[in-house]
């Protein structure tokens, strides 16, 4: 996996071809790169995937929402924030599900108000990223 700040500079331009090696990559680097790494590369590709105003190929959303739900932290808002981002930008409706069916007393108070307001905020429509859009 490249450095952070590669991801952070890619195109907002790129191919779903191109997005799909990238995350190809990133999914690959688990457990030799820390989660916080990871949920920020993820992010930012995630960002550039919503870009497209394509959806990332089935396949991939899953292997995705598989690597959400190991690296999520009940604990770390930050990435939670973080990781509740690719989720909307994706449309990974089962791992907000997952989070949603978790035991609220796991999470930090912190964590636990980002994942209620990300079920708030992305309601039914998570499974649609660009439901905003549309009139």
């Amino acid at each position: 996996m490249k450095a952070i700040t590669y991801y952070e500079q890619l195109s907002d331009s790129m191919t779903v071809e191109e997005l799909h090696q990238e995350f190809i990559e990133v999914l690959n680097a688990y457990g030799q790169v820390d989660g916080s790494t990871i949920s920020n590369a993820l992010f930012e590709l995630s960002e550039r995937q919503w870009n497209t105003f394509e959806k990332a190929e089935v396949g991939l959303q899953r292997d995705i929402g598989r690597l959400l739900i190991t690296i999520w932290d009940d604990r770390d808002v930050d990435r939670a924030e973080t990781l509740l981002g690719v989720v909307a930008r994706l449309g990974l409706v089962g791992v907000l599900k997952q989070l949603q069916n978790r035991d609220p007393s796991l999470f930090s108070a912190e964590v636990l108000k980002a994942v209620k307001d990300a079920v708030s905020e992305f309601g039914p429509t998570v499974e649609d990223p660009y439901s905003g859009l549309k009139n």
